[in-house]
């Protein structure tokens, strides 16, 4: 299960990791309301469950109130790349001095997590792998020992860090791990991860992906994670049908439009190949 941006960002916040201040609403009066609360400029982030939501047109900034009120009114409801905008994030726009990369991922073929960590963030990782791949550290985790304060501080002092900074972001990986673990995720990212002109590490982006094969033991967690979910859309439905068939083994969810339903691991990847030949973009893979 992908978590929205806002469901990710509060389980950063119990966590340890601060976020900017924000507010989910669902019409454009309350985003005027949360406006006038949090003053200006204020961020407005539209809730879907897709990649590139600034390219897009889903993330916008408001200098006003009317200008608020007038850009939730043009994002909710409406579409973005096949997912039915119903839900608004509204927050304090930062003042950014740098933006890092932050991130841990179960890597499969080693069977154990990954640390992915760059000072180049604000960018899908993938583009940065391309034009700057140098840039990208990589560590691999003992799952036994866990990701220990000394190989933390190593990797922040590879992003660039030095001082009190490289201890700020050693202290986010380790929290970022200990979400990983704690809720059984796959994919814990932050995105930009930024530097404030303040000082302060805030994730401006957040990002969760959990493992719906232990989801027994988070029972609690799913049942509020689902109760905030919208009815499905248009686009998606084959996460809805994937939902219903527990007898499909495999289920990866990206961040396209189009799913794939396979019989077998080679000719998956021979369609999703083929798929992204041809200009597509994956929704989904099974």
């Amino acid at each position: 299960m992908r978590l929205f941006e806002y469901q990710a960002k509060r389980i950063f916040a119990e966590n340890g990791i601060k976020t900017p201040r924000g507010v989910v609403a669902s019409s454009s009066i309350q985003v005027v309301e949360m406006v006038e609360e949090f003053g200006t400029p204020v961020v407005i982030k539209s809730q879907v469950l897709v990649g590139g939501r600034g390219l897009a047109g889903g993330i916008k900034s408001s200098q006003d109130k009317y200008e608020a009120r007038k850009i939730a009114d043009q994002l909710l409801n409406s579409s973005l790349k096949g997912e039915v905008i119903s839900s608004l994030l509204i927050e304090e726009k930062v003042s950014i001095e740098k933006e890092f990369f932050a991130g841990i991922l179960i890597d499969y073929n080693s069977k154990s997590p990954v640390v992915i960590a760059s000072s180049k963030g604000g960018v899908d990782i993938e583009s940065i792998a391309l034009e700057n791949p140098v840039d990208i550290i990589i560590e691999k985790i003992d799952d036994k020992i866990g990701l220990t304060d000394f190989k933390a501080r190593r990797i922040a002092k590879a992003v660039g860090l030095r001082g009190r900074f490289m201890f700020s972001f050693a202290t986010i990986l380790q929290s970022l791990f200990t979400i990983l673990k704690k809720y059984d995720a796959t994919l814990v990212e932050v995105n930009p991860l930024a530097l404030t002109n303040d000082g302060t590490f805030l994730a401006v982006d957040a990002k969760i992906a959990l493992d719906d094969n232990a989801s027994f033991r988070h029972s609690g967690l799913y049942s509020l994670l689902k109760s905030e979910r919208p009815k499905p859309t248009e686009g998606s439905k084959l996460r809805k049908f994937i939902s219903e068939n527990a007898e499909i083994p495999t289920y990866i969810e990206l961040d396209g439009n189009i799913g794939i339903i396979a019989d077998g691991a080679g000719t998956g990847m021979l369609t999703l190949d083929l798929t992204k030949d041809y200009g597509g973009t994956i929704e989904a893979y099974c």
